[in-house]
């Protein structure tokens, strides 16, 4: 079985995205969705969302949620929608500490700016 661990400060969080999208997907399919892959692009009529489709495949839909992240503003921009989400620009730096399996034992700073430090 797989353990997971997660650590809590005031102020910050830090997830595994990759662990975190597998569980809601696995979630999401045992509740009756289905996952598709493949290259999405809305559908629209008269500036109103009618669903999606899916490489060559179309699906109607009352509602579609957009759940894009930074793409989401070159998804909605044929329907004259600004989406105000931009890139941020992130550096990566891993630095290994011996014997520190136990996460009680990772260290954390939180600097009085933007930037952030996580233990990996």
């Amino acid at each position: 079985a797989k353990q997971y661990h997660s650590i809590h400060i005031s102020g910050a969080a830090r997830v595994d995205g990759e662990v975190l999208r597998d569980a809601l997907v696995r979630s999401a399919q045992r509740m009756g969705a289905v996952f598709l892959t493949g290259d999405a692009k809305l559908q629209y009529h008269s500036k109103r969302v009618t669903g999606v489709t899916v490489g060559d495949d179309r699906y109607a839909a009352d509602e579609v949620i957009v759940c894009a992240g930074v793409w989401a503003d070159e998804l909605l921009a044929p329907l004259g929608i600004r989406f105000k989400v931009s890139v941020q620009k992130a550096q990566i730096i891993y630095v290994q500490i011996p014997e520190a399996n136990d996460i009680d034992t990772w260290p954390a700073v939180m600097p009085p700016s933007k930037e952030y430090l996580l233990a990996y």
